[in-house]
């Protein structure tokens, strides 16, 4: 287990240098969890901000072990083909589109969306393969492949009965 342990630097100024080893994880199927030394005193704010920057390390872990495996099925199951997934961070929405490739970007605060909802932003990105427009066409697969629009999901990508606010 590493530390917490105060450092001086050349002028004099004391601050708290948390080593990134001092956080482990565990996984228990969909479950996971921080594990901290039984010492840490939560009360400091650079603890709180670095298990805070641990768990949002954590939730892109999750989702880059999830979201390109879950896409596969999904893209198998309708016969919606696309180029490349990646798991990458973006203002204002939770998937991304592709023309050129077809390739896919989705973001890893997804990753703490129901199954329901995966599924759903998902399937809306692949059927950006049969019309990349939000017209009839668009539609029509969005229907026959089970892919809903969120209600709760806003332009940021965000709501107040979205777990995405929290992180």
């Amino acid at each position: 287990i590493a530390e917490i342990r105060e450092t001086g630097n050349t002028t004099k100024e004391t601050r708290l240098q948390l080593s990134a080893e001092a956080y482990t994880h565990t996984a228990e199927g969909d479950i996971y969890t921080i594990v901290v030394p039984h010492d840490t005193v939560f009360e400091q704010l650079a603890v709180r901000e670095t298990i805070l920057n641990y768990a949002k390390r954590l939730v892109t872990v999750a989702a880059n072990d999830y979201l390109p495996k879950r896409i596969k099925e999904l893209s198998q199951t309708t016969n919606l083909p696309f180029g490349r997934v990646k798991v990458k961070a973006m203002k204002g929405a939770l998937g991304l589109f592709f023309r050129k490739g077809k390739n896919i970007y989705l973001h890893p605060k997804l990753i703490l969306c129901k199954s329901k909802e995966i599924d759903s932003v998902i399937v809306h990105e692949l059927c950006h393969g049969v019309s990349f427009d939000h017209n009839s066409k668009f539609r029509e697969a969005m229907i026959q492949y089970g892919g809903k629009e969120l209600s709760y999901i806003d332009e940021r990508g965000i709501s107040t009965d979205s777990p995405l606010e929290y992180i």
